[in-house]
């Protein structure tokens, strides 16, 4: 299974590697201000986050330790929501994400909470009929937890 990892991860990342390249180029090439040049990122960020599942699936193999760092959960769900705008769109289902007012700093494994939400974004999508609505809320629960709360109909 491991060699398995290995080659099939070999076999992505090249493609990917391209994509990244000519997608960062295209962006480089484009208006500032220009929907295209928020496409092209959007590529950027899309290839990125598949390196990130394929670095993920070969760690899956072997043990591996969160990575820690501090950030800003609610920029990193609004960050998730953009990229999952497209798979939104295309299924007609609404994604309610109420005002944030507080800025909620944490200490975690943003990949891997990211990919978390992902799967728990995709699950509601794919558990919805040809439309629907999903609803993403973080709050501060007490002085040192933080729920992130994802609802569908």
């Amino acid at each position: 299974m491991g060699e398995m990892a290995v080659q099939l991860a070999h076999e992505i990342r090249n493609p990917l590697g391209s994509i990244e390249l000519f997608a960062s180029m295209l962006a480089t090439g484009l208006p500032s201000k220009s929907d295209m040049r928020d496409w092209a990122n959007q590529i950027v960020s899309g290839v990125t986050f598949l390196n990130t599942i394929v670095t993920n699936m070969l760690t899956f193999t072997k043990v591996s330790k969160p990575q820690f760092s501090v950030f800003e959960l609610n920029r990193m769900i609004d960050e998730t929501l953009v990229f999952f705008e497209p798979v939104c769109r295309q299924r007609n289902v609404r994604v309610n994400r109420p005002s944030v007012l507080e800025l909620l700093v944490i200490e975690a494994d943003m990949d891997m909470l990211r990919q978390i939400l992902i799967n728990l974004l995709m699950n509601a999508v794919q558990a919805m009929p040809e439309q629907g609505e999903i609803s993403i809320a973080a709050q501060l629960t007490d002085a040192k937890t933080v729920r992130i709360e994802v609802e569908d109909n």
